[in-house]
């Protein structure tokens, strides 16, 4: 360290001079090394004051990072998931903010002009939202690398449907064994169903390279932005014969969460997780909307709630 070799310096020099042997007139002593340490130290200090303020600035965003609300909205066909999605574009539109449609299903503009009516058009002509269509598991890399950007704290991210990017993942693994093997797709699938080795078309390993490439996107898509994310997500069934047959810990812990509902998030298991609410989204017999808090970090989970048109409201009330 720089002051190390100062107070060496010096400990040398009273060693090798007595105090009566110091210069006493006029003539100035030789504080050269002093000085030039004395720089060393001062440019030490400041680089290290440079970096103090990077790391400042990568806490502070961090910290806006970890600060954005993500909602995973789960729910069977036709059950108003979008409707409910609609309700955030709104209000994040309403707040000067750009709603961000990733769009896998083809279905979210006609649910927008319904729930918008008359009000679509000028949305449309103001710029006030885009949609993004995926069909390739490819595309959204160069989308995220897109909204990386440009998304700021006041936009809206809204995925319709989130599990679909679970199930693109998989088409891509597929496409590419059968490219490896020199077959078709149907032929691999005729072959891996005949491989007892292999559940679900594929090895142990290639669910790991399936499941971690999940992993990634749902950082990127919902940890790391740092604006609001609204999530839609398909439905399994729960299949409460086949859990308690095999009395699987993990498939145990999902009947007590979602027993009440009837169904699974569909996708993979660990998809809810990244999010800080979830919600199933439902219909009653008469018709009505409701929504169900499954999961929330910050309030327990809920009784039915209704909501007529604007979901947002009814949740946020909740939340108080």
């Amino acid at each position: 360290m720089v002051w190390d070799d100062i107070e060496e310096k010096i400990k040398e020099a009273n060693e090798q001079y007595s105090f009566s042997e110091l210069k006493t007139n006029n003539e100035e002593l030789d504080y050269s090394y002093l000085k030039a340490k004395d720089k060393e130290s001062e440019q030490f200090n400041k680089q290290g004051d440079e970096w103090g303020k990077q790391q400042g600035e990568q806490i502070k965003i961090k910290s806006e990072l970890n600060d954005h609300d993500t909602i995973f909205a789960f729910g069977t066909t036709k059950c108003g998931k979008t409707w409910a999605g609609c309700s955030f574009i709104e209000k994040c539109i309403n707040e000067g903010g750009h709603a961000h449609i990733i769009n896998n299903d083809n279905g979210v503009l006609r649910t927008m002009k319904a729930y918008f009516g008359k009000d679509f058009k000028k949305l449309k002509d103001e710029n006030s939202f885009t949609i993004y269509p995926i069909r390739d598991i490819e595309e959204i890399f160069p989308l995220i690398e897109k909204l990386e950007k440009i998304l700021t704290s006041k936009d809206l991210l809204f995925i319709d449907l989130l599990n679909d990017f679970y199930e693109l993942s998989q088409d891509k693994f597929l496409e590419q064994c059968s490219k490896s093997l020199g077959v078709s797709i149907t032929d691999y699938i005729v072959m891996a169903s005949k491989d007892n080795s292999k559940f679900g078309l594929f090895d142990s390993i290639k669910w790991q390279y399936i499941k971690k490439l999940n992993n990634i996107l749902m950082r990127k898509l919902v940890i790391y932005p740092k604006c609001t994310v609204f999530a839609c997500n398909s439905v399994k069934d729960l299949k409460v014969r086949e859990i308690f047959n095999k009395k699987d810990s993990k498939k145990l812990e999902q009947y007590e969460r979602y027993h009440d509902v009837g169904y699974l998030p569909a996708g993979h298991d660990s998809t809810p997780s990244f999010f800080h609410t979830i919600v199933y989204i439902g219909q009653t017999v008469d018709n009505k909307h409701f929504f169900k808090v499954m999961g929330h970090r910050g309030f327990i989970r809920s009784e039915k709630a209704i909501y007529d048109k604007n979901f947002y409201n009814v949740f946020e009330e909740l939340k108080k």
